[in-house]
């Protein structure tokens, strides 16, 4: 990477050029050309603000890479990060702060994050809803939608430089693709105007006997997804993108972090023709509008391209990177409803505003944004990056590894004495062809004598080595390397123990901003999925299912927390055998463990599920479901005896729980006993 892309910052003109450089500017009411100036004054405000840290960011940045001699030095009274001349990158297997920072995220990580929706209140449809808000919160955060788990990783890794990484949030009206036109109706229904009507009585039909079904061309409704004539529609879907605090600044400079801000603003290069696409302002511009405003952007805009973009202009004028600035306000005295407003370009033209305000649900929202944060910082809201903690010690390290480098070099090119009275030229012993030569008594020649390595400067290497992982909180265990001092698994798992203590300040900013953005995700999708999803799962019985649900079905599910038994930090093989533990003192079954072990390691060994298990959860899965449309409890029936009314079997559940002749089984039976209790 060049070295001028780390030096090259533009200097922001701050609040200069504001019509209003004191007084109030109202987002939502006030002229647009107005609106636009304060936006960009306030972010290049920001940006003269945030200048110590993004030279920090720089510096963190080129250690990452392997840059050495990187450091921060004040020039009147002014942070700048500096280069060497000449600076070059150094070998990856050398940059132990690098290596040390991958290897945090990897701990930390070992064991993926799971959702868990809380239920409102303890009544049973808020239960329901919550399980099945966990269940939606799982579909949307899977892999080939928001793939969660990866984002939340790469941000927690993008820390390791920036502090804190940053997913933010929004939702594509047309990411869902062009789908089949989806109405919940009546099973006999006919078209969509009446799709809420019982045909029969021609009263509204009762909600629990509505089905999902499909929208015709012509209005009528099929239970066909495959028909050619079905009309289409375009379905929302929850997008994110992986953010630094180049591009975040939150609102007021002085929070702690995103969680006690109360307003964001998100700047991003996004390429011309993509912004023109979202906004029809912007498509009724000329060619030539668009690239002059493809060439107006603030100072320091190009910062927060990727180096290797920056200064780059495509030969299609319409990919050309914009500068595009996103503001948020939440709820407050000024903004009853907050404010969303984007604003392109250098002189702030505004293309989108409106309050930030759930009015679907009649609820305030979120700023639509999580962080990741390393290490508190009292002195700014990012935070404190790990690179901060281990970049001076690889300094030190690659210092004392090119003194090391250099002794070998020289101990190669040992210099050759040659007395005076030799009759040894310095060609015959230099050329490869002389394999005998004669010499004179006593004139032979003799080689330099180079002193052993410092013993010193190789205890200090490895001492530098010791602190630097004591620093990270890993130790070589947790790194995956065996140390000869480790001699049992025991020792090895009381290593990996300590290290989750010592990595607890980090597990714990993890998971807040984990559990942050699952909440916001939930509040998204109450707000702004207006038309009927489809959602596909495995049940607890290994059966495939599918639903169509709305938001309507979240109910008042609104806050979520980790899933208990996830993101432990251990691997699937420790699961397993701190359940052998429990099971040994008793604090668990056989059975739990048996379920414990099936589903930690299960797929690591190609284990197969038990049958006899699966059928148990797939009759509890359909006794939840609850019975069936019109169904009445049998009558009891007298008996011919006695004449005493005596319970007559259900049919339906006796379709669920169909008895077999190896339920009678001790082993059946038991693991029968323990699933369906």
């Amino acid at each position: 990477m060049p070295q001028d892309d780390f030096l090259a910052v533009d200097e922001p003109t701050g609040r200069e050029g504001s019509p209003n450089p004191t007084g109030r500017t109202d987002l939502l009411k006030d002229d647009p050309a107005v609106v636009g100036q304060r936006l960009i004054a306030d972010w290049n405000g920001s940006t003269r603000e945030l200048k110590p840290l993004l030279e920090q960011w720089k510096v963190n940045r080129a250690r990452t890479l392997g840059y050495t001699g990187v450091k921060l030095i004040k020039v009147q009274n002014e942070a700048r990060a500096y280069f060497p001349l000449g600076a070059t990158q150094g070998s990856d297997h050398l940059n132990k702060a690098a290596r040390l920072c991958r290897r945090i995220r990897s701990v930390l990580f070992a064991d993926p994050p799971k959702p868990d929706a809380i239920p409102s209140t303890g009544e049973d449809d808020d239960v329901e809803n919550a399980a099945f808000a966990t269940r939606v919160l799982e579909d949307v955060c899977s892999e080939g939608k928001l793939d969660y788990g990866l984002a939340a990783g790469d941000a927690f890794d993008r820390g390791s430089d920036y502090a804190s990484g940053f997913l933010r949030f929004w939702v594509d009206p047309k990411g869902g693709g062009w789908q089949p036109r989806e109405v919940m109706a009546h099973p006999q229904a006919q078209t969509a105007d009446a799709a809420m009507r019982d045909p029969v009585s021609g009263l509204e039909a009762n909600p629990d006997a509505l089905v999902s079904r499909y929208v015709r061309q012509d209005g009528t409704l099929t239970d066909q997804r495959t028909d050619p004539n079905l009309e289409r529609m375009w379905l929302p879907s929850v997008e994110r993108e992986l953010l630094t605090g180049k591009h975040v600044r939150l609102l007021p400079a002085t929070c702690e972090d995103i969680w006690d801000a109360t307003g964001m603003m998100i700047g991003a290069m996004i390429p011309l023709n993509a912004v023109s696409r979202q906004f029809p302002d912007l498509a009724r511009l000329s060619k030539d509008e668009l690239e002059a405003l493809a060439d107006s952007k603030p100072p320091g805009a190009d910062e927060l391209l990727p180096a290797s973009k920056r200064g780059y202009k495509p030969a299609n004028p319409a990919e050309r990177p914009v500068f595009v600035l996103t503001r948020y306000e939440l709820a407050c005295d000024d903004y009853p409803q907050g404010v969303y407003a984007i604003a392109v370009g250098a002189e702030g033209k505004v293309v989108h505003r409106q309050p930030w305000y759930d009015t679907r649900n009649n609820a305030a929202l979120d700023l639509p944004a999580t962080q990741f944060k390393q290490f508190a910082d009292e002195d700014n809201p990012y935070g404190r990056a790990t690179m901060e903690n281990l970049g001076p010690g690889n300094e030190h390290l690659q210092a004392i590894s090119g003194g090391m480098f250099q002794h070998l070099e020289r101990f190669g090119h040992r210099k050759q004495y040659l007395p005076l009275h030799s009759n040894l030229t310095p060609e015959q012993l230099q050329s490869p062809t002389y394999t005998v030569l004669s010499i004179v008594p006593n004139g032979e020649p003799r080689f330099e004598e180079i002193p052993d390595f410092p013993a010193m400067a190789e205890k200090m290497y490895g001492r530098l080595t010791a602190e630097m992982d004591d620093e990270s909180g890993l130790q070589q265990v947790a790194q995956g390397v065996n140390s000869p001092s480790v001699q049992s698994g025991t020792h090895a798992q009381t290593i990996i123990e300590q290290v989750n203590q010592g990595l607890s300040d980090l597990r714990e900013h993890t998971e807040r901003g984990l559990v942050r953005g699952w909440r916001i995700v939930l509040q998204l999708i109450r707000a702004y999925y207006t038309v009927p999803q489809r959602i596909q799962w495995v049940g607890e019985d290994g059966a495939y299912k599918a639903q169509t649900w709305t938001a309507s079905d979240l109910g008042s599910t609104r806050d979520v927390r980790l899933k208990r038994g996830s993101f432990t930090q251990l691997a699937p093989s420790a699961k397993a055998e701190v359940a052998g533990l429990h099971l040994q003192s008793g604090a668990i079954s056989p059975e739990e463990y048996q379920e414990a072990l099936a589903s930690q390691t299960g797929g690591l060994v190609g284990l197969q599920d038990n049958p006899h298990r699966m059928r148990a959860r797939g009759q509890v899965a359909r006794w939840r479901e609850g019975p069936p449309e019109g169904w009445a409890p049998p009558e009891p029936q007298p008996d011919p005896q006695t004449g005493e009314p005596v319970a007559t079997p259900d049919p339906v559940l006796g379709a669920i729980f169909d008895p077999r002749d190896v339920d009678d089984d001790p082993s059946v039976a038991k693991l029968r006993a323990f699933e369906l209790g």
